[in-house]
């Protein structure tokens, strides 16, 4: 927090402000995501893109930039104002305080445990025996790895979504600002 100004008890006094303040939004729709979804997010604040006002009501798009666990990262490159496109850098933190939004579950995690269970599972290890059994053991389990590893792999890329909520209250953070 600032130390209030001495000249802040005065009344009429005239002054900026100069407060980092966060943007306020909110997702403007009931949208099912994967990877580079276009979002559509409404102020609640009014802003400045370089000098031109945009107000609160306003539609702002965002693209679905990455998946992490838990998490959906949001970020917003271009803004069109009056037929003109202003170039920003706003990332998109939720009510939490964390960068993306949250969603409660993980297709990752899921990918994660299905890859070790059906790469382990169904093999049965017998070192007994000639070399030549020994030699075709190894190459059936890493023929067995690398096809679990491809299905499921495709498994997680369909499953790469989520469904992000109407009215879901957002924050648009400024990362070129020097803070």
């Amino acid at each position: 927090t600032k130390k209030p100004e001495r000249n802040s008890s005065h009344f009429n006094t005239v002054k900026s402000f100069d407060k980092n303040h966060f943007i306020q939004a909110i997702i403007d729709e009931n949208v099912k995501v994967v990877p580079g979804s276009r979002v559509r997010i409404r102020l609640l604040d009014d802003i400045y893109a370089g000098d031109q006002l945009i107000g609160k009501g306003n539609y702002l798009f965002g693209t679905v930039t990455s998946f992490k666990p838990q998490r959906i990262e949001i970020s917003i490159t271009s803004i069109l104002v009056d037929d003109q496109i202003t170039n920003v850098d706003l990332k998109v933190y939720d009510n939490d305080g964390l960068p993306g939004v949250y969603v409660p579950a993980s297709q990752f995690r899921e990918f994660t445990k299905e890859l070790a269970s059906n790469t382990a599972s169904g093999q049965n290890l017998q070192f007994a025996g000639t070399p030549e059994n020994q030699t075709e053991m190894l190459y059936s389990m890493a023929e067995r790895a690398y096809s679990t590893a491809t299905r499921s792999i495709g498994k997680a890329a369909k499953k790469n979504k989520a469904k992000l909520k109407y009215n879901t209250i957002l924050y648009l953070v400024n990362t070129n600002r020097n803070n």
